[in-house]
């Protein structure tokens, strides 16, 4: 019993830290573009 709540948390721990990590891709992504078009307005 206990072994499956680990296997169901490590799915939920799995899928939030893939969201999250694409959450701060995004950002950065967004970052440097931002970043690119300032350099290129310069």
């Amino acid at each position: 019993m206990k072994f499956n709540i680990w296997i169901q948390l490590l799915k939920i721990y799995n899928q939030f830290s893939y969201s999250f990590s694409a959450i701060v891709g995004n950002i950065k992504f967004k970052l440097g573009i931002a970043y690119w078009m300032v350099s290129l307005n310069t």
